[in-house]
This record gives C-alpha cells, sequence and structure tokens, in this order.
C-alpha cells in the first residue's frame, strides 16, 4: 500500500471515529446513557481493529490516540488527566490485536479479539480508578465519590463487552472489505 493512501485511510478511519463518538450528543435522547455507552465504544472499537487491518498499528495507534482526546473536549471524559489511562487501554487493545493476529498468526481473530479486549478491560479496570483517586480525588468540585463511581462504572466491564463487539464486527467488516493492493 503506498504511503498516500495509508495515510488517507488512516485520516478516514480517524474521521470516522470521531463521528461515532459525536453521536454521544445525540444517543441519550435516542437509546439512554448506558446503551450509549455500549453502542458508541463498541463502533471506536470497530475503528480502531479495522485501523489495523487496513493500515496497520500506527493508523489503528493515531485512532487510539485522538478518540480519548476528543472525548475529553466533548466532555465525556470530565478530566483530561484520564485521557492517558483510555489511551494506553486503547494502544492495548491494538497492540495485542496487531501482535497475535498480524504479526504472529498464533490463534483465530475471533479468540486475539477476546484477549485484547481481557487485557485492555483489566487495564481500565485498575487504571482509571487509580488515576482519578491519585490526581483528582482531592481537587475534585462536587461529589467525588459519585463521579468515582460513575467513572468506574463505565471504564469497567463496559469495555470488556464494548472491545468484544467492536472487535467481533471489525473481523467481519474486514471479511467483507476489498482487499488492499
Amino acid at each position: 500500500m503506498s504511503a498516500t493512501r495509508k495515510i488517507t485511510e488512516s485520516a478516514l478511519l480517524i474521521a470516522l471515529a470521531i463521528v461515532f463518538q459525536s453521536l454521544r450528543f445525540i444517543s441519550p435522547a435516542i437509546m439512554g446513557n448506558l446503551a450509549g455507552v455500549f453502542v458508541i465504544g463498541s463502533l471506536v472499537n470497530l475503528v480502531i481493529f479495522v485501523a489495523i487491518g487496513r493500515v496497520g498499528f500506527g493508523g489503528a495507534a493515531l485512532v487510539s490516540i485522538i478518540t480519548p482526546l476528543v472525548a475529553v473536549l466533548e466532555g465525556h471524559l470530565p478530566n483530561i488527566l484520564l485521557a492517558p489511562a483510555v489511551i494506553i487501554g486503547n494502544l492495548i487493545i491494538a497492540f495485542v490485536w496487531w501482535l497475535l493476529n498480524k504479526k504472529l498468526n498464533l490463534v483465530s481473530q475471533t479468540i486475539t479479539v477476546f484477549i485484547a479486549s481481557i487485557l485492555k478491560f483489566l487495564f481500565l479496570w485498575w487504571a482509571v480508578p487509580w488515576t482519578f483517586v491519585t490526581f483528582l480525588y482531592g481537587s475534585w468540585s462536587g461529589n467525588a465519590d459519585k463521579t468515582l463511581s460513575l467513572l468506574y462504572a463505565n471504564m469497567s466491564w463496559p469495555q470488556l463487552v464494548t472491545g468484544i463487539i467492536g472487535g467481533l464486527l471489525a473481523v467481519v467488516v474486514l471479511r467483507v472489505l476489498p482487499k488492499r493492493q
């Protein structure tokens, strides 16, 4: 694949991920907050997985880095100090799937989706509450316990579910998309 095509596809995938994230502005009215977490999270993970399949780890890394920053700008992540944890979680799912599936080709794509999703979930389950308590809890204005509970609810088991759904959808999408020249 030419460098121009790789850059173009990466840019299109980043734009698609941002469009999917922007659904959170209309999702509460249509499907409620919790459903929005699952739909939007699954779609963003889908883009990360597809980026690996189409443009490699570099393109997936860009999506993994940009989407949490957009989430901060949209107000979905309440503080920019939480963005590095989400970025690392996204990079974990991308790297593990890329390594196991694309480089080592050890097991099926479906199994690698589960492995990558579990590792992302475990990291976020630990990192987001740790980051909040370590850096933000003491300076948080308002109800810090309620905020921590909400963050923990969004950044724990839903991340596992959205990673698996997004990854399984990506396996199907990558089979349907035309092969790269």
